[in-house]
């Protein structure tokens, strides 16, 4: 080819493609190295490269197309299709990763604004100058759970939560609940089954195997910092149980709001206590 191609308005060199478009002449000797987009004209003595304008307008279509974040694997299966109904089962593979893309980006988002909402929760309620009873409605959550048992005082995990999330690649969505049989957990001695529940984000749980918690009435109190102390609290909420009539169900949810899973400060602490009522017939 011809040095005066360089004054020809058919071809663009690569010097004035990146002025135009800015893309660079190491991005187009890798096109040309991988075999995506191989320029025809070429200057003989220094193998210069000369682009015509089908050729820029292919270079603007991989620009699309990596803007829209397909790989250059699938955007050669695109430049190398026999024919058009090839193509469109290659939009089809290409949308469908967008769309899983696009759910995983939105749990993402559902799962940061979940415990944002928890700190600022948790921050409300530890500046609420009384700790107050109340009956409320207690939402049915679907949660990933695993059995524990309370051995004087102490909890003994028999499995591990973490790796049930990281098996079924769950992340943290929203409080971690406390499920005990019996809400004089904190009595003195003995053991008891309980259950740990770690909320499952709603466009997660209908692929994995869950458990479901809550969907009950229950009678419920604030205790504010470290979980040493929560029996307290667990007294006073069932003397008011009392005082109101009401019949519990005789087990116990815990709602950790602000845990060691936020803030390593105790007296930050912020836990819901939520005991179950007994419906009237």
């Amino acid at each position: 080819m011809k040095d005066n191609n360089k004054m020809n308005p058919r071809f663009l060199s690569t010097g004035e493609i990146y002025k135009r478009y800015q893309i660079s002449l190491k991005t187009l000797r890798y096109y040309d190295e991988i075999g995506l987009l191989s320029p025809k004209n070429r200057d003989g003595k220094n193998g210069y490269r000369y682009y015509s304008w089908d050729e820029i307008a292919k270079l603007m279509a991989i620009k699309y197309y990596q803007e829209a974040g397909v790989p250059l694997e699938k955007i050669k299966d695109f430049f190398f299709s026999q024919s058009l109904v090839e193509i469109i089962p290659l939009f089809e593979d290409i949308i469908t990763e967008k769309e899983k893309e696009i759910r995983n980006m939105q749990i993402a988002m559902d799962n940061l604004i979940a415990w944002k909402n928890l700190v600022i929760e948790g921050e409300r309620l530890r500046h609420k100058k009384n700790s107050s009873f109340e009956i409320k409605k207690m939402r049915k959550i679907n949660t990933l759970c695993e059995p524990c048992t309370f051995v004087d005082g102490v909890l003994n995990s028999t499995g591990s939560l973490r790796t049930k999330c990281l098996e079924t690649k769950q992340p943290l969505y929203g409080a971690t609940y406390m499920e005990f049989n019996d809400f004089q957990r904190f009595g003195i001695g003995g053991s008891q089954l309980c259950f740990c529940h770690m909320e499952i984000n709603p466009l997660c749980f209908y692929s994995i195997d869950y458990s479901e918690l809550g969907d009950c009435t229950v009678a419920s109190t604030i205790h504010l910092g470290s979980t040493d102390k929560i029996w307290k609290s667990y007294s006073r909420l069932i003397e008011w149980t009392g005082k109101q009539g009401l019949t519990l169900k005789g087990n116990a949810i815990e709602r950790y709001i602000i845990d060691v899973q936020t803030i390593d400060d105790p007296n930050c602490f912020v836990t819901e206590i939520m005991l179950p009522l007994k419906e009237e017939s």
